[in-house]
């Protein structure tokens, strides 16, 4: 190991650029901007000395190196080799370049490129930037060496297949390129999934998520808070979670679940799949043939459209939007349970006998009672201002909306689930 004190330089360098070895190196400069140059070995560069206002430049060059700064604002580049680099305190500037590295940032708001290959990434205290490079990247913006910390950070996954983890605070991230998985977990996050399949759980505190512009399918999950769920081009599913959400699918066949809360759901352009879930919800299909539930849901396996649950003692909104459009009754009522009344051509609401829920239904072509397709067409052109299940016709609307869908139909009654996810690429819940 070489330990160097006090000199009368600003620029050390361990050993001639064409000698290879490692060298393990622990400095105590009392100069300001200090440059450290390493080999094309492995060396091992550190900063050993009381707290001051020193600041570093350090280069790894080749090998495998392991570089940790000071207490001011250092900068540390890696060069190639699968490199470790420490930022220590300071806002410090951290560089990977080329090479698998694992780059911690430490305390401080700090800039961290991972540079190409995979890279671990770890933001540590502090309001930090993050970019993964090219590669697969882990990237945790708030971990450090004792847990979890509460600081902004905004993170880029870059090019490749990322997993980024924000953590506490209210972040920035970006997927950027590749198939991501993105866990914002606390605070006000703003993501954008960019190209590419996307995973993002956007956890507690009011974040507002976009799939990206692609057509690659994302999985948006909006968990606990006021979230905004944008699903862009593709066939994306959304689950707003607890509280009040605002979901919109964008293009593409996509599966809306507005969970518990108030929401707004727009299904958007194409056919679209949607649940509201429970609370006072508005509901818009948007164009496109869509099928339009409410429903306590745990697993979409479990059910068949015979049997979906919904409706929850909430007042409702449910606009079906361009396309034949079906909405689904609670699997315990019947269709003599309510009173429906027409309000104009493309209108019509509906009161439960015993509960007083009353709901209002736009563009919506056709109603299902424990499997039965009523269409309810043939009642909007009448003048009358009620209407009961002999002014329906069971089957004039199958050929149109469920035709549309591609789901199991027989003799006027709505089939399994299975049929409908044979024909549509629905996402899975798993138990294991």
């Amino acid at each position: 190991m070489k330990s160097l004190k006090e000199n009368n330089k600003k620029q050390f360098n361990l050993l001639p650029s064409n000698h290879v070895e490692s060298d393990h190196l622990e400095f105590d400069f009392p100069f300001y901007n200090l440059v450290v140059n390493g080999t094309s070995g492995n060396d091992i560069i550190s900063r050993d000395g009381p707290t001051d206002n020193d600041q570093y430049q350090i280069y790894g060059f080749d090998g495998n190196d392991i570089l940790t700064g000071g207490y001011k604002d250092d900068e540390i580049y890696g060069g190639n080799g699968n490199d470790q680099l420490w930022g220590g305190n300071g806002y410090d500037t951290l560089e990977g370049n080329n090479g698998a590295d694992n780059i911690y940032g430490d305390a401080g708001d700090d800039k961290i490129d991972g540079g190409d290959n995979n890279d671990v990434l770890f933001g540590g205290d502090g309001n930090d930037e993050i970019n993964g490079g090219a590669g697969n990247d882990i990237i945790s913006g708030d971990f450090k060496r004792s847990g979890a910390s509460d600081f902004n950070d905004s993170i880029h996954g870059g090019t490749g297949d990322d997993q980024i983890n924000s953590s506490l605070g209210d972040d920035f991230v970006w997927g950027d390129d590749g198939i991501d998985i993105i866990d914002t977990g606390d605070g006000n996050d703003t993501v954008d999934g960019g190209n590419g399949t996307d995973l993002v759980e956007a956890g507690s505190g009011n974040d507002t998520v976009t799939g990206g512009n692609d057509n690659a399918q994302d999985f948006l999950f909006g968990e606990a808070g006021n979230d905004n769920l944008s699903g862009g081009a593709g066939d994306d599913a959304l689950d707003g979670g607890d509280d009040d959400d605002t979901l919109d699918g964008g293009a593409g066949s996509d599966q809306l679940f507005g969970g518990y809360g108030d929401d707004i759901v727009n299904g958007g352009n194409d056919d679209d799949f949607v649940f509201g879930h429970r609370g006072s919800d508005h509901v818009n299909g948007g164009d496109g043939d869509d099928l339009i539930n409410f429903t306590d849901w745990t697993n979409p396996e479990d059910f068949d459209f015979a049997n979906l649950d919904i409706g929850d003692g909430s007042d409702d909104v449910f606009d079906g939007g361009n396309g034949d459009d079906l909405f689904f009754f609670d699997k315990r009522t019947r269709f003599d349970d309510y009173t429906f009344t027409k309000v104009s051509s493309t209108e019509f609401k509906s009161v439960h006998k015993r509960t007083g829920e009353t709901d209002r239904f736009l563009n919506i072509e056709g109603v299902v009672f424990r499997g039965i397709v009523y269409s309810v067409e043939t009642f909007l052109q009448k003048r009358g201002a009620s209407f009961a299940a002999d002014d329906t016709d069971p089957t004039s609307l199958l050929s149109q909306a469920m035709g549309g869908f591609g789901a199991g139909v027989s003799d006027g009654t709505v089939t399994s689930w299975e049929d409908y996810k044979s024909q549509h690429s629905l996402f899975t819940v798993s138990n294991s």
